[in-house]
């Protein structure tokens, strides 16, 4: 937690030296808490690290698609950029700028194609269970966004309609309600999806593949597993800590 005042130090020095409001920085250390939160930076920093390309799967054309966007999104970026140069605006009005007028318009879009391409995938090799971690990404996805536009239209006000202050306090308020509510509700279908499946008697590994042990119970109203290790100790794994079930059950570490 020492990186936090470390951040909010940093940003307040900067701020001070180059004539910012304090505003503008506890809108982006606000949202880093939040994501921090709610989990939601290791969920996009996962996803990140399970995309891989292949002609042999049908995600292919939705990342085809995606990149695409990606590409139209770099370029729109470039031109807003030159826009608010050319109003003019300054310092972070810029950045607020780019932000509204193309990133959060296109990039989203990529990013949740991406994650339809990778449910696809799922769904294919019959990995329903992988599929409630995606629609969880995109959740955090749609619910940055808008919290992102909210805040740079804030920051803006260029023309009406004004956003003012409280209606992106109200905007935070309600992405925090709607992002509980998202992760009970994908929680409980996820709770639904492992009672259907025979976990007893799989082996349970690490993400690095490190071998854990063996499932021996399944207490899905306390929402955890019960595993032998080799040790014949028994540990129990939540059920949050599941990250993918097939042949065998990985778990985080």
């Amino acid at each position: 937690m020492l990186g936090v005042p470390a951040l909010l130090i940093l940003m307040l020095s900067i701020a001070s030296q180059f004539g910012y409001g304090w505003q503008h920085i506890g809108i982006i250390v606000g949202l880093y808490l939040l994501l921090k939160g709610f989990g939601i930076d290791e969920s996009l920093g996962q996803m990140v690290g399970e995309f891989n390309f292949s002609i042999d799967k049908t995600s292919w054309i939705a990342y085809i698609a995606a990149v695409a966007l990606l590409a139209v999104s770099g370029v729109a970026m470039y031109q807003s950029y030159l826009s608010a140069v050319a109003i003019p605006l300054y310092g972070e009005k810029i950045a607020a700028y780019v932000l509204s007028k193309s990133v959060l318009l296109i990039m989203p879009w990529a990013l949740l194609l991406i994650l339809v391409g990778k449910a696809l995938d799922a769904r294919t090799e019959k990995r329903k269970f992988v599929i409630t971690r995606y629609a969880l990404y995109g959740s955090a996805i749609v619910l940055t966004a808008m919290m992102l536009k909210i805040g740079s239209d804030w920051v803006l006000n260029l023309e009406p309609p004004y956003v003012s202050f409280s209606d992106f306090l109200l905007t935070i308020a309600l992405s925090v309600v709607a992002g509980y509510v998202a992760i009970q509700a994908i929680r409980i279908i996820r709770e639904e999806a492992l009672g259907e499946m025979k976990l007893e008697g799989k082996e349970a590994i690490g993400e690095s593949g490190t071998y854990i042990g063996k499932v021996v119970g399944v207490n899905m109203k306390e929402g955890f597993l019960v595993v032998q290790t080799p040790f014949e100790r028994k540990m129990n794994i939540t059920i949050d800590d599941i990250t993918s079930v097939a042949d065998k059950v990985v778990v985080k570490q």
